[in-house]
C-alpha cells in the first residue's frame, strides 16, 4: 500500500470540493486555493506520521528511540549503553618518601594532543604505601568518559592529575585498556533482536554469541565448537569475545563466565577466551598517478584513513588481503589514481589465530607516489 501524495491529496481535496459546489471554481491565488492548500499540508503530515507510527513497529522500519522501545517489548532486548573502558595502571615510587594513601578516584591522563585532548581514566581502588616504600603497584583503573576513545593504547597514560601524598610517583600503563563501547547501534541493536529465536535452545553457537553479547564491554562474539581429527564434537566451544577495539581484558573474560552459564547445555565446557588486538605497522604504499594529478596531502591523509577503515571491517581471525588494501586506497580517488603498489606488506596478513583482530592506525601507514 503506497500512502498518496501532497499533490494527489491536493487534487483529492479540489475533486471534493467541486463535487459538492459545481460552480466553485478554484483559481491560483484565490482564497479557496489557499484554504485548499492549509487542509492538504494538514493531511499530508498526518498521513506521514501515521506512516512512520505504523513503520515504527517493524523491526526494519523502526530506528532510535522507537527501536529501543520495540526491542524491549517485544523480544525484552534492551539497547546496550555506552561502556568505560578498563584496565590497570602501574604506579611507581623509586625513591623514599613518607607513607599515605593514593585513593580510589585519583585522576590519570595521556598526554595532551595538539588540540589539547587528553584521555582520562581514574583508579578504582585505594592503594596504601608504607614509609620509604619503593616499588611498583598495579591498579585497576577505569576511564572517566564512555566510548572506545576509552581504549587507550599502552604506555599512554603517563600523567597523575590529582596532588598525591608525594611527588615522587610516575604512572603508567603496561597494556591496552579494553572494554570501552559506543551506545549499541540500531544495527547491532536489529541483529542482536534477529538471534533471539536461534537462542531458544540453549548451547548452540548462536544462544552462547548471544549470551556474550549481554554482558555490556563485549561488542562482538564468535563461539567455535572443537572437534577431534575425524571430524566429531568435542564437547568443548571456544567463545571469542572483544570490544569494539577487538580487544578484550581479565574483567571482559570474568564478566562473560559469570553469564554464560545461564546459556550453555549442563555438559558442554564453555572456554572464554579474550580477543587480542593485531596491529599491523609498516604498510607502505606507492600511488600511481593518472597524466597531469599529482599526490597531495589531503589525498594522502584520506588514503590512510580508508585504509584504517579498511582493516577495522575485518572480524576476529580474518585475513587482510593485499586487495581490500589496495581497493580502499583506490576508492579515494578514481580519478587521479591509477594503481596502488603495495610495498609492504609483501604478502596478505594473517590473523595469528581466531581470538586476533587485526587493526591498524594512521601512524603505520606510509603513503608515497611511484
Amino acid at each position: 500500500m503506497t500512502a498518496p501524495t501532497h499533490d494527489e491529496l491536493f487534487d483529492a481535496g479540489k475533486a471534493t470540493i467541486q463535487g459538492e459546489r459545481p460552480e466553485l471554481v478554484v483559481n491560483e491565488g484565490d482564497v479557496s486555493e489557499m484554504m485548499l492548500a492549509a487542509s492538504t499540508a494538514q493531511s499530508d503530515y498526518v498521513v506521514g506520521y501515521t506512516a512512520s507510527r505504523v513503520q515504527a513497529t517493524f523491526l526494519d522500519g523502526s530506528t532510535g528511540a522507537d527501536l529501543t522501545k520495540l526491542a524491549d517489548d517485544h523480544w525484552l532486548v534492551a539497547r546496550k549503553a555506552a561502556t568505560r573502558a578498563e584496565g590497570t595502571v602501574s604506579i611507581t615510587r623509586a625513591v623514599n618518601g613518607p607513607a599515605g594513601t593514593i585513593p580510589a578516584g585519583t585522576a590519570i591522563a595521556t598526554v595532551r594532543d595538539a588540540l589539547g585532548v587528553e584521555i582520562q581514566v581514574q583508579t578504582t581502588v585505594d592503594s596504601t604505601w608504607t614509609l620509604n616504600e619503593q616499588t611498583t603497584k598495579v591498579v585497576n583503573a577505569r576511564a572517566v568518559l564512555a566510548g572506545t576513545s576509552g581504549n587507550v593504547e599502552a604506555g599512554k597514560l603517563t600523567r597523575i592529575i590529582d596532588t598525591l601524598f608525594d611527588s615522587a610517583f610516575t604512572v603508567t600503563n603496561a597494556a591496552k585498556f579494553a572494554g570501552g563501547n559506543e551506545e549499541e547501534s540500531d544495527e547491532d541493536l536489529r541483529e542482536r533482536v534477529r538471534t533471539v529465536p536461534l537462542t531458544l535452545r540453549r548451547g548452540t553457537p548462536a544462544a552462547l554469541v548471544h549470551g556474550a553479547l549481554e554482558v555490556a564491554s563485549v561488542h562482538r562474539a564468535r563461539a567455535v565448537p572443537e572437534v577431534d581429527n575425524s571430524g566429531v564434537k568435542t564437547g568443548i566451544v571456544n567463545l571469542y569475545i572483544f570490544d569494539a577495539s577487538g580487544n578484550s581484558n581479565a574483567q571482559m573474560v570474568e564478566d562473560v563466565e559469570e553469564e554464560i552459564v545461564n546459556w550453555a547445555c549442563a555438559g558442554d565446557t564453555v572456554n572464554v577466551i579474550g580477543g587480542v588486538l593485531q596491529t599491523v605497522a609498516g604498510i607502505d604504499l606507492d600511488m600511481v598517478m593518472r597524466d597531469g594529478y599529482t599526490l597531495n596531502e589531503t589525498q594522502s591523509q584520506q588514503i590512510k584513513e580508508a585504509i584504517v577503515a579498511s582493516a577495522a571491517r575485518l572480524e576476529a581471525g580474518e585475513t587482510w588481503s593485499l586487495n581490500a588494501i589496495r581497493a580502499a586506497a583506490l576508492s579515494v580517488d578514481l580519478d587521479a589514481f591509477l594503481d596502488v603498489v603495495v610495498i609492504s606488506p609483501a604478502a596478505p596478513v594473517a590473523a595469528t589465530g581466531p581470538q586476533y583482530t587485526i587493526r591498524t592506525v594512521i601512524g603505520n601507514i606510509t603513503v608515497g607516489e611511484a
